[in-house]
């Protein structure tokens, strides 16, 4: 379930970014652990400089030079402290 309220530091959710933001990966919330694991395995680690390329009909974003596609469950369980404007 997303919370659409400010985390950690002025976080939010990976899924509240328009297409075209960026902002730095600050923390994982999954709510499967499981899904940690995954997440970690494939590089999402905080400090990230994140980019949302696209958000529909998934979420698209660049990490470093990779690009990952994700549903929206997924993207609400990665939080992002967005840049400034």
């Amino acid at each position: 379930m997303e919370d659409d309220g400010p985390g950690r530091d002025g976080a939010i959710p990976l899924s509240r970014l328009r297409s075209g933001a960026r902002g730095i990966l600050a923390f994982l919330k999954p709510a499967e652990p499981e899904r940690l694991k995954e997440l970690l395995a494939l590089g999402f680690l905080p400090g990230e400089e994140i980019a949302v390329v696209r958000t529909f009909p998934s979420y698209v974003f660049e990490i470093g030079h990779a690009q990952y596609a994700i549903d929206r469950e997924m993207a609400a369980e990665i939080w992002v402290r967005p840049a400034p404007d």
